[in-house]
């Protein structure tokens, strides 16, 4: 789903003129309630499932800089044994799910008791690589995952991009325009904002909670 066709979906509830739409799409005008929704939809009902790599070792390998002209190395979380490291700033709460590999031929399931974690920071006791999974926000919808921004540096028009494919789930995009249209008209006509606002939460409830999992390595 296009962001175009989530403002369209607004603006088609409260019987809005769609000629409108390109400007408050250009204004941005609707994104923050978009974005509210999203934070909502994840601290009430359905958090995005993501993952946290932590490569434990006995002694911190030393800092190599980046050279011009040669591929950047991929970035790895190096963390010494029990040395809390903060979380990712999408965090909201542990959910317990914990892998653990002694070297890439071995992974298993950890007891989340062998793991100490408080709020946003988190340790684990031994070397390995530590994949903690954690109860996520979804990602911001923001004018650099609306358009693709990388045509317009060939001379192109950029062009809208699926929002799933940002990693927001197809479910939630499609219930955002609900409380969109709730904020909207919130100061114009309290009551029918009340009413969307009451079917939005609703619908959400009704998301099927399964877990999504992002799988970079952060």
């Amino acid at each position: 789903m296009k962001w175009s066709e989530i403002v369209s979906m607004t603006l088609d509830l409260l019987q809005r003129d769609s000629n409108n739409m390109r400007n408050l799409n250009a204004s941005s005008s609707l994104r923050p309630f978009a974005n509210k929704g999203l934070i909502l939809i994840a601290n009430k009902h359905k958090p995005r499932i993501s993952q946290f790599v932590l490569h434990c070792v006995d002694k911190i390998p030393p800092f190599v800089p980046h050279r011009p002209g040669f591929p950047k190395p991929i970035e790895i979380n190096y963390v010494l044994p029990d040395t809390p490291i903060e979380m990712p700033n999408d965090f909201l709460s542990h959910n317990g799910m914990i892998q653990y590999f002694q070297d890439y031929r071995d992974k298993r399931l950890v007891e989340t008791k062998a793991i100490s974690y408080n709020t946003k920071f988190i340790s684990v006791p031994r070397p390995g690589i530590w994949y903690i999974y954690y109860n996520a926000l979804w990602p911001e919808i923001s004018t650099d995952n609306i358009k693709q921004n990388q045509d317009l540096q060939h001379g192109r028009q950029a062009k809208e991009i699926e929002l799933e494919d940002t990693g927001i789930d197809a479910s939630i995009l499609s219930i955002l325009h609900l409380y969109m249209a709730s904020q909207m008209i919130f100061v114009e006509d309290p009551g029918l904002s009340q009413l969307l606002l009451n079917k939005f939460e609703a619908e959400m409830y009704e998301l099927d909670n399964s877990i999504y999992q992002d799988v970079s390595t952060i």
